[in-house]
């Protein structure tokens, strides 16, 4: 049958240079020296603090929520607060503002599920997503009693809202989570979690002036 491989958007970033990936069972990337601890990672301006899903099997980001990414490795922007190493930027997607869409996808570990559409015709949007895998399913099939008692689940969602009031200005209102649970027989276990909101506003204020305005 077809295999279904997801973009890693963290660990594909190992392949440019003075980049290079931590380890094996481990998340976060090393740039040009630094520690994983001097990177900042953030989504839609919010920091994430574990970007990835089974110590660093799969990445925490749904690819079908990720518009941009940029990797700032050099010369940091003082807008994100003197961090000595890097920064990883991710911007997420928009819906559409003027009809409804969606997709759903079966991969070999995971499913995942979006939908977007006009909240307000040509004003507002909204995107919504929704992964989670069901590699437990997988385990317990297995005839190894240390395997199919051992648990490895984890999942993630988005939701955003955008708002392209004018020309001129812009909202956007992101929610992120993210929660993996995992256990080996029955002596190691362990769990995470991530929640992000954030609300960014743009505004053009001249030809040759702009805002951007973030809380989270």
């Amino acid at each position: 049958f077809p295999v279904t491989i997801e973009v890693n958007i963290v660990r594909s970033l190992a392949t440019l240079p003075g980049v290079s990936q931590v380890g094996e069972a481990s998340s976060g990337l090393n740039v040009r020296g630094g520690g994983v601890d001097q990177n900042l990672i953030q989504f839609a301006g919010a920091p994430i603090y574990n970007p990835s899903h089974m110590f660093g099997l799969f990445t925490a980001f749904n690819p079908d929520m990720v518009n941009d990414v940029t990797l700032y490795k050099a010369v940091v922007p003082a807008r994100f607060g003197g961090r000595s190493s890097a920064i990883l930027d991710i911007l997420p997607k928009a819906g559409s503002v003027d009809k409804w869409g969606g997709e759903v996808m079966l991969s070999n570990f995971s499913g995942k599920v979006s939908l977007n559409g006009p909240l307000i015709r040509e004003k507002v949007s909204i995107l919504g997503g929704f992964r989670i895998s069901y590699i437990n399913w997988l385990l317990q099939s297995l005839s190894n009693p240390t395997l199919n008692t051992s648990n490895a689940n984890f999942y993630d969602g988005n939701l955003i809202i955008n708002a392209p009031i004018s020309d001129k200005n812009e909202f956007t209102y992101s929610y992120y989570t993210s929660y993996d649970d995992f256990a080996f027989a029955s002596d190691t276990t362990i769990s995470w979690q991530n929640q992000a909101h954030s609300l960014i506003w743009k505004s053009k204020l001249s030809n040759k002036l702009s805002l951007e305005a973030n809380g989270f």
